[in-house]
């Protein structure tokens, strides 16, 4: 998937899909443990995975709490350009849900761990 925005899923076929979840199964199990976390780590250091939604619903938003936590978490830092994009959304996505309904979900986002965001994913 070098230099490749992925816009939609319907840009992949049902096989590449699942070919991408059994590659994400295995990346875990690898970073369970110290080394594993270690070898991955250095696989791609000047590379980082951007998701980035812009439609104002609770069930993005939601993933995308959850995703903002896993990339702190890894120590990511969104470019100037990239962290406007998404406060942009962020308000949009607040304006159309209302405030108390998008605290609940960063909050409820931010708490998944990262085999609830997949299961999350899977379900949805």
């Amino acid at each position: 998937i070098q230099n490749f925005s992925i816009l939609y899923a319907q840009q992949f076929s049902r096989q590449d899909l699942d070919d991408y979840c059994l590659l994400s199964d295995a990346c875990r199990a690898i970073h369970k443990t110290a080394e594993g976390a270690t070898i991955l780590a250095g696989l791609l250091p000047h590379c980082m995975a951007l998701n980035f939604f812009v439609q104002p619903s609770s069930r993005t938003f939601l993933s995308f709490g959850a995703a903002e936590a896993i990339r702190e978490s890894a120590g990511g830092v969104l470019s100037e350009h990239d962290r406007a994009r998404f406060e942009e959304a962020g308000t949009r996505t607040e304006a159309a849900l209302g405030h108390k309904e998008f605290a609940g979900l960063v909050e409820r986002g931010a708490a998944l761990s990262f085999e609830d965001v997949i299961e999350y994913a899977r379900a949805t």
